[in-house]
């Protein structure tokens, strides 16, 4: 190896995080022209992941390496969904042995992500997620979780958010159920930012659904709510098939958990609408 190519590897070395997974307009960025990362490739100095994308020859990568590379390779994604909750301590039963990663985005993730377990034999698994109401989500409702020895900011839901993206996937009662274990937990919620994640979701059902869930808990954040401010669309919403019908948010729910829920200040048989 001669001087210069030593030296440029020593740059690459010194510039490229260990585990970032990077592409070549990236590297071409930091000062690296195209010659010099096909050999790089060459000499094994840099190793494909993907396509298109690169990292230095290491350990597995985690998937906190992962997330936190979309956001350096362009892509407008956040942490959110239960993998939010959990990180914050919400949900420790979430803590699995093979990981559900929830990532969230206002449009579309590479397809590569779902298959990475498959691939690459991790112990975790990818969820995507593509919600356009994102879009109007405000700054406040993110906030940024360090990894690594280099700190790195991995963009992640706010606890507000978080629960209302998890909802807004819901598609069972079991989804409910679990759901409802970590919602008990939630007792410091901000109302503030509450009522911008509910100004922000376009979907009606997910709105319905968490003020059910707050009746079902009386957590006194759920008081300081505005529900006249928001859009809860009209007529009734069928959620889970041979459910029962909950009068006030006019949503079919499970029967089982249906009982008990008081809806304070509005009454059990009162409808919002």
């Amino acid at each position: 190896m001669n001087s210069e190519h030593f030296s440029k590897k020593m740059e690459l070395m010194n510039t490229l995080p260990e585990g970032l997974v990077i592409g070549r307009a990236w590297l071409e960025k930091k000062g690296f022209s195209r010659p010099d990362i096909d050999y790089y490739l060459r000499a094994g100095y840099l190793q494909p992941v993907k396509r298109g994308l690169y990292r230095k020859p290491g350990a597995e990568l985690k998937w906190q390496q992962i997330a936190y590379s979309l956001q350096e390779i362009g892509y407008h994604s956040h942490v959110g969904g239960k993998t939010a909750l959990a990180e914050k301590g919400f949900a420790h039963y979430l803590e699995l042995r093979s990981r559900e990663i929830q990532i969230y985005s206002a449009t579309k993730l590479p397809k590569w992500l779902e298959r990475w377990r498959e691939e690459h034999n991790s112990n975790f698994v990818f969820s995507l997620h593509c919600k356009k109401w994102l879009n109007k989500a405000p700054p406040e409702l993110f906030t940024t979780i360090p990894f690594g020895s280099w700190d790195w900011p991995i963009k992640t839901a706010q606890p507000e958010l978080a629960v209302v993206e998890w909802l807004s996937d819901a598609k069972t009662v079991s989804d409910l159920q679990a759901i409802d274990s970590v919602f008990e937990g939630l007792t410091t919620l901000s109302p503030n930012k509450l009522q911008k994640t509910l100004e922000c979701c376009g979907t009606i059902q997910t709105k319905r659904l968490f003020g059910w869930f707050c009746d079902r808990h009386n957590h006194t954040w759920s008081k300081r709510i505005n529900w006249e401010s928001l859009d809860l669309g009209k007529g009734k919403r069928a959620f889970i098939k041979g459910g029962s019908l909950n009068k006030k948010w006019q949503i079919t729910v499970p029967k089982e958990m249906e009982q008990n829920v008081n809806g304070d200040g509005f009454g059990p048989e009162q409808s919002l609408f």
